[in-house]
């Protein structure tokens, strides 16, 4: 089996940074500067330069003879390929060192990557000048090959690159098990796109800089100098308020409402700290010649494997409570809004912050399939500890967030108001996990101390079982960690997890937890807290990270999670017709067209409670709705 590993310098007028790997790619400007090559068998790695029309020659003879294709953020160097060379090279083909780094428990960046594993080889420092002549816009016009001292020297520094790469892919290979099939269903998601109303877009982004401008003047005017979280709170203090933090949920509380003057200039305050309608100018920037924003998720974007996002940061979107037709009212309003105003400006950049996720929207005749699987979190954290009061209240249908509601404010479960529900939703997350009175205090400004120590009790008493769990790992982590996978969760479980501590690429050991599915969480360079509490190991990023009972428990539960949701993913692929275009935490968003809406809605709600063989003890539910724009049914 022959394995290619490559790279490649590009050049654009475009910053790749501001508009993602995809629109950058597509733009007229964008061309190949040079690329790195070499073979496993080769001692040295080939660079060929973009100098006439024969270049690339032996490089594309290459592709075509390679059976694997490695590269470090694979994802961008094949749609390289695909664009100016070979355009249907199989996505099963490629592999990822950036990838299997993080996994690994390395930073992704390969510079960081080879220097955390030792590599022999990488990558060269002080290129930068190397780097703005052949690769940015702003020296165009030294593009051309007349200067061998500089050609020679950016040529070494591609051959450190990929001699880099494939010593990071030998040093990795045999330790990792990537679940590669999942990896190529992320690509897909990511090459499809997300669909964006760009006219709203435009619309929401010109209000939004030209409301900020407004309210900035404002409270500049008001305020006597720059509006901050200080000043506001100093002027506050000289009218007789005190605000606390000086945080705005401090400052509604401390402001009372019949001082008119003083809740405008709050009005304004808020509307001036609302950032989330950035996300407009963002979705542009990104936005590729169709209307859709490619390459948002980052896969095995977290310690646990979950996905993160950037760019447009889907996940981190607020989520909203408005409906497909308040949603439609707010696109309205924001066309047609003069945001030179107090009254437009305040009134309307708080809902437009809030409807953000309202800027998806399916194309003409097509809908938005939006799937999500149930109260997962608690499901699965049944499933692993067996607690018999969570049992009976998943078997029976009950609402978790309901259920401890009504434990806590102590009434009828029936009679939880839905303030109440969302009041206890983020406290119940917290709690799963171990979190205590100043958890609850993180996730919820609103709550007093004894408040807290109150929901705290309550939660432990309601599902004890669920708390030994926490102690339970402690204990293993403490006393019974060895060099083998025989190491089981303290639970009578349906679920088999085991942990086991290695010695590591890198130096040091690693403490490997393998989940249900096979694929295991890697904590590189695990070890005692000089504290004397619990342990630490080396994050991705390469600073130290705590790790105790509770948030292990949290980072299995997250990582069965991931682990459904990618084989959902995965199966939804298979599906005719049906197209996913994102996914948000639990959530999968599919693409249909109108007329076989309920013919596909059926399918994929089965797909989304179907559980693979490893997870027959997780009871699995899903809700299915309908939307052409991205909101709440």
């Amino acid at each position: 089996m022959k394995t290619l590993y490559l790279d490649f310098e590009t050049y654009s007028e475009l910053d790749i940074k501001v508009v993602g790997s995809y629109k950058y790619l597509e733009h007229p400007s964008t061309r190949i500067v040079c690329v790195g090559y070499t073979w496993d068998d080769y001692l040295e790695s080939i660079v060929e330069w973009n100098e006439d029309q024969n270049s690339f020659a032996d490089f594309i003879q290459c592709l075509y003879e390679a059976d694997v294709l490695v590269a470090h953020n694979a994802e961008f160097d094949a749609e390289v390929v695909r664009r100016f060379f070979v355009p249907k090279i199989p996505k099963e083909k490629w592999r990822c060192t950036m990838v299997m780094a993080r996994i690994a428990g390395f930073p992704g960046k390969l510079s960081r990557a080879a220097e955390a594993v030792g590599l022999e080889h990488q990558k060269m420092g002080g290129i930068d000048r190397l780097m703005k002549k052949f690769c940015t816009p702003q020296v165009q016009s030294q593009l051309g090959f007349n200067d061998q001292e500089d050609i020679d020297l950016f040529s070494k520094y591609c051959r450190f690159d990929v001699q880099a790469c494939r010593d990071l892919y030998y040093a990795l290979k045999d330790i990792v098990s990537v679940d590669w099939a999942s990896w190529v269903t992320h690509w897909e998601i990511n090459a499809r796109g997300i669909p964006i109303d760009a006219e709203f877009c435009e619309a929401a982004s010109d209000f939004s800089k030209r409301g900020h401008a407004y309210v900035y003047e404002e409270l500049y005017l008001a305020l006597g100098r720059k509006p901050a979280p200080a000043s506001m709170k100093a002027f506050l203090e000289t009218r007789g308020y005190y605000p606390g933090t000086g945080g705005i949920d401090d400052i509604r509380r401390a402001v009372p409402g019949e001082d008119a003057e003083m809740k405008e200039i709050v009005d304004l305050y808020e509307a001036h700290q609302e950032k989330s309608t950035l996300k407009y100018q963002v979705g542009l920037n990104m936005l590729c010649e169709d209307d859709r924003v490619r390459g948002s998720y980052m896969y095995e974007g977290t310690q646990t494997g979950r996905y993160s996002s950037y760019g447009l940061q889907i996940h981190n979107m607020k989520k909203s409570d408005s409906t497909v037709e308040e949603a439609d009212k707010l696109v309205g309003r924001v066309h047609f809004t003069n945001p030179n105003s107090p009254k437009a400006a305040y009134s309307l950049l708080k809902p437009m912050g809030e409807g953000v996720r309202h800027m998806i929207r399916a194309p003409q005749w097509k809908r938005l399939l939006v799937s999500d699987m149930s109260s997962i979190e608690p499901r699965i954290t049944l499933a692993l500890t067996g607690d018999p009061k969570l049992h009976e209240v998943i078997v029976s249908g009950h609402d978790v967030y309901k259920v401890f509601a009504a434990a806590f404010f102590h009434v009828p479960e029936d009679q939880v108001s839905k303030d109440q529900r969302s009041f206890v939703k983020p406290l119940v997350l917290g709690f799963n996990y171990g979190g205590g009175i100043q958890a609850a205090a993180k996730v919820s400004k609103d709550i007093g101390t004894e408040e807290a120590k109150a929901a705290v009790s309550a939660y432990r008493a309601l599902y004890p079982v669920v708390a030994g769990a926490w102690k339970g790992l402690d204990d293993l982590l403490r006393d019974k960690v060895t060099g083998a996978y025989n190491v089981a969760f303290p639970a009578p479980l349906k679920l088999p997890v085991t942990l086991c501590l290695k010695s590591w690429v890198g130096g040091g050991a690693a403490l490997v937890v393998r989940l249900p599915s096979g694929r295991e969480i890697i904590y590189r360079e695990f070890r005692n807290s000089e504290q004397g509490y619990g342990y630490v190991y080396t994050s991705r990023k390469g600073t130290v990270a705590s790790l105790y009972g509770s948030k292990l428990f949290n980072n299995i539960v997250q990582g069965i999670a991931y682990d459904l949701l990618a084989h959902s993913m995965n199966e939804l692929e298979r599906l005719p017709g049906v197209n996913t275009v994102m996914h948000v935490h639990d959530e999968v968003v599919c693409e249909v067209h109108t007329d076989e809406v309920f013919e596909h809605a059926l399918d994929v709600a089965d797909i989304m409670c179907r559980n693979p063989s490893w997870a027959t003890g997780i009871l699995r539910d899903a809700s299915i709705s309908v939307t052409k724009r991205y909101a709440k049914l």
